[in-house]
């Protein structure tokens, strides 16, 4: 894709951009007589096809664009289309921030969920992958462009004006394409054989300097865990003032809001939530992406992980333990409210709602789904199926199915129970766990009963379980399998635990109750 854009000052002011898209298609079947592009509320001044191009016949609907082929392809032929079209004040996508005069004015773009539409006519869906941009930008002197790629060479620009140029040559789908203009100053920071750059505005330097301190090792640990290294020909933070989402990723260039961290420039959540987060999209998102909107679980649990695992690896693992309790309590108070979906959810009809239905499902439970099944197939396994599913499906898009496929392959089981389970059901599992002791026996009579909604279509979960009791100075651990909806055990013990704990370690996704009914 060429994609060639323009802002006046008077675009500025009207909000408004005039553009070029070229687009070289290759047929994947026999027969192709016309190409439909998703592009929302835009005005298309004209359609080119062919090298040279020429005028081509095209319809429009406000919503798709329709374009007639002068002749019907086979499989492997190749084609150009070119459109010159116009966007005005676009309802999504593309913003602008500010006055053309102030210090901190920005024009950003947004792909996601679905947004490329508002302000590039394009085949806007995640199974989508451009094997190659070229992107250029005129824009007003003063004005910078920073956007996905490398720089590369541009043509002089008119009189008053500055021209960029950018150039990626790894395949990306449309939700990663993305470019801010602005005021910027570009700096360049320590790296570990990635190129690592900053832009930002003069007043932001220095806290953008010591927030975004951790960037190469944060890859570098992220390559490592993966076995997979960094994707892209360079790392890019740009700072957006006002960000609608506060930060976004994109093909090796992370957006993100002043307001995100100029208050603590190493406070944890921008440290991991955000940081950490958006340089995991690099890997999920950037290598593999979601095939469907009703996948995007994939995305956004590796990625919560990940930032997980990189807080446990700055602070210790009682901080991945922290955080996981944390987000299982919200996971459970969602689950509680009667608002619990299966996390890949068929029902979802816009985009936006994937977000909407259950940001708490496919950002922490999708990490949890994944921290559960390390804890089933222990780390080596865990990791080399991550690396398989990175490596097979290179540059492509993926569901629920290719991962279980590639952890099956990887550990030689059957993870269908285990995807079923907590991947296509709802809700999360409700653990009354009481005891009493037998002084007589010496024994502990545990009992498990599981009192979320059971029936046909929602049997007893299938649940490893550990409890730890605490005799004197002493931790005895016992794990069980719990299958059913009551389960009882008794537990030969050395004397009367002073405490009992049920999942210590916090690997089980589960609302879990502790009771002790010995009589006193």
């Amino acid at each position: 894709m060429r994609f060639e854009a323009v802002f006046t000052a008077g675009d500025i002011a009207e909000k408004a951009m005039s553009a070029t898209v070229t687009h070289s298609i290759r047929a994947r079947r026999d027969g192709v007589a016309s190409v439909e592009l998703n592009a929302v509320g835009m005005t298309i001044q004209t359609v080119a096809v062919g090298e040279p191009p020429k005028p081509a016949e095209f319809s429009y609907d406000e919503d798709q664009l329709t374009i007639r082929l002068p002749r019907r392809l086979r499989v492997g032929d190749e084609e150009h289309i070119r459109i010159k079209y116009r966007v005005e004040n676009p309802r999504l996508g593309l913003h602008f921030v500010g006055e053309l005069a102030d210090d901190d004015f920005v024009i950003y773009s947004n792909a996601e969920p679905l947004q490329a539409r508002y302000w590039l006519p394009c085949h806007d869906w995640p199974d989508t992958r451009w094997r190659g941009i070229d992107a250029i930008f005129t824009v007003p002197t003063g004005l910078r462009c920073v956007a996905v790629g490398e720089p590369a060479k541009a043509e002089p620009p008119p009189t008053n004006e500055a021209r960029f140029a950018w150039r990626l040559d790894v395949p990306i789908d449309p939700h990663l394409f993305g470019f801010a203009i602005g005021r910027y100053e570009e700096i360049q920071c320590e790296s570990a054989g990635v190129p690592i750059f900053m832009y930002t505005q003069a007043e932001y330097a220095e806290q953008a300097k010591e927030a975004f301190a951790d960037a190469p090792a944060t890859l570098a640990h992220f390559a490592k865990l993966t076995g997979t290294p960094y994707p892209f020909p360079r790392y890019s933070h740009v700072v957006v003032p006002k960000h609608f989402h506060g930060g976004m990723e994109h093909a090796g260039l992370d957006m993100i809001a002043p307001t995100s961290f100029t208050a603590n420039p190493r406070a944890d959540w921008v440290r991991y939530s955000y940081l950490a987060h958006m340089a995991a999209h690099q890997w999920f998102a950037g290598i593999v992406n979601y095939r469907h909107i009703t996948e995007a679980w994939v995305n956004e649990g590796f990625g919560t992980y990940l930032h997980m695992l990189w807080q446990a690896e700055i602070d210790g693992p009682k901080a991945l333990r922290r955080e996981l309790a944390r987000s299982r309590g919200m996971v459970g108070r969602f689950d509680r409210a009667g608002r619990s979906r299966p996390m890949v959810n068929e029902e979802i009809a816009r985009p936006v709602d994937i977000y909407g239905f259950g940001g708490g499902l496919i950002y922490w439970k999708g990490a949890w789904v994944l921290h559960m099944l390390r804890r089933e197939l222990g780390d080596e396994t865990f990791w080399r199926g991550v690396h398989r599913l990175l490596e097979q499906h290179r540059f492509d898009a993926i569901d629920t199915a290719d991962l279980r496929s590639a952890f099956e392959y990887v550990s030689v089981r059957d993870l269908r129970p285990f995807f079923d389970q907590w991947s296509y059901r709802d809700g999360v599992p409700r653990l009354l766990v009481t005891h009493a002791w037998n002084a007589e026996e010496k024994s502990l009579r545990v009992e498990i009963e599981q009192r979320q909604r059971i029936d046909d279509a929602h049997p007893p979960f299938d649940l490893p379980l550990e409890l730890r009791f605490k005799v004197g100075d002493t931790d005895h651990d016992e794990r069980m399998r719990i299958t059913s909806r009551k389960t009882t055990v008794e537990i030969p013990l050395p004397g009367q635990p002073s405490s009992v704990l049920a999942d210590p370690e916090v690997w089980l996704l589960a609302n879990i109750d502790v009771q002790d009914r010995t009589i006193k």
